[in-house]
């Protein structure tokens, strides 16, 4: 957070892999806003493999259908 903040950073990410066996991981990543740490939103994907091509398309997953997405984390109507 005292990185961002120096930085002038708006946002700032963290995140944590955790291998499920040698095939399965599980990349959870997290948003915060920078001024009060308050986590903004979350996001998770498991992959398979721990390959260069699977942590491409889990990654490119992650950026693309989650933290990017149009309201993503927003409460929806009911």
């Amino acid at each position: 957070m005292k990185l961002a903040q120096q930085l002038g950073a708006d946002l700032y990410i963290t995140g944590v892999v955790q291998k499920v066996s040698n095939l399965i991981l599980n990349v959870n990543v997290y948003l915060h806003d920078a001024q009060s740490g308050r986590l903004v939103t979350a996001a998770s994907v498991d992959m398979r493999g721990n390959t260069d091509e699977s942590w491409s398309r889990a990654t490119r997953y992650l950026l693309r259908e989650r933290l990017l997405a149009p309201n993503y984390g927003a409460p929806q109507a009911r």
